[in-house]
């Protein structure tokens, strides 16, 4: 694997309490970055060019799984704005 996957892939380690503390901390700096309507302006660019790419591959099937990812997705970052307390949400 090339640096970039496996920095992608690679899980956190750790006893219950550091994960815990690991997993707040990054939700924390998230929301600090990302404001929520960012969030979603993001998200929806990403599923639209999904779609508009002139040489996209994706089929009716994979299409589906996107928008159902893409909401998934959109309803998690919902989610954790609430938890930490998204001020412009």
């Amino acid at each position: 694997m090339e640096t970039t996957a496996l920095y992608l892939h690679r899980r956190p380690s750790g006893n219950e309490v550091e994960l815990e503390v690991y997993a707040q901390g990054v939700m924390k700096s998230f929301f600090e970055d990302y404001h929520l309507d960012m969030i979603h302006d993001m998200l929806w660019t990403m599923l639209k060019s999904t779609f508009t790419i002139e040489d996209s591959t994706l089929g009716l099937e994979d299409s589906r799984d996107m928008i159902y990812f893409y909401e998934r997705v959109h309803e998690l970052m919902l989610a954790g704005s609430l938890l930490y307390k998204d001020e412009e949400g």
